[in-house]
């Protein structure tokens, strides 16, 4: 058998806790921060891996149809959306690492539009506005629901439902 990605950062974890963290000196204060630090960071990694893939289609979905949208309304740019890869919404194909770039080529494209759109002002603009607006909305949403296991933030929906794929 071989163990999943999960099963091995809970037995690092495992071994973090229950081996090296009890051996470290109670006067080493700081090491002991570290340590759960570290303890800390493997669980938010165990939490949101699961998902990792699955975010990032559903943020190229998402930038994706506010760039549709904005073009729609007339913006226009000289740089074309990436055009590959292009995941459909239940696939899970395409490296993580070449999605993500194409994501993040993708908020380029969508920024640019934008910027264009509210030079020109008028109903376009203001239209070029709300699409931001909804798709900042999403967002935030996600990434609360991201580091919800931090602490740091709350969140009032799993990440997993946020991802789940749109309803037919």
């Amino acid at each position: 058998m071989i163990p999943s990605v999960d099963r091995h950062l809970e037995a690092i974890r495992e071994r973090l806790a229950e081996t090296i963290f009890p051996m470290l000196p109670a006067e080493a204060e700081f090491a002991r921060e570290q340590a759960a630090f570290v303890l800390m960071a493997l669980d938010l990694v165990r939490a949101v891996h699961a998902h990792a893939y699955r975010y990032e289609v559903v943020e190229r979905h998402e930038y994706a149809a506010a760039v549709g949208d904005l073009l729609e309304l007339g913006g226009s740019i000289d740089a074309a959306a990436p055009a590959e890869p292009q995941p459909r919404a239940d696939e899970a194909s395409i490296p993580l690492a070449a999605l993500a770039e194409g994501n993040r080529a993708l908020k380029t494209v969508l920024t640019r539009l934008f910027d264009a759109l509210c030079a020109e002002g008028g109903e376009a603009a203001d239209r070029a506005r709300e699409v931001m607006r909804g798709l900042a909305v999403r967002q935030v949403a996600r990434e609360r629901a991201l580091f919800a296991s931090t602490g740091y933030t709350q969140s009032g929906a799993s990440l997993g439902d946020l991802l789940a794929p749109p309803a037919a």
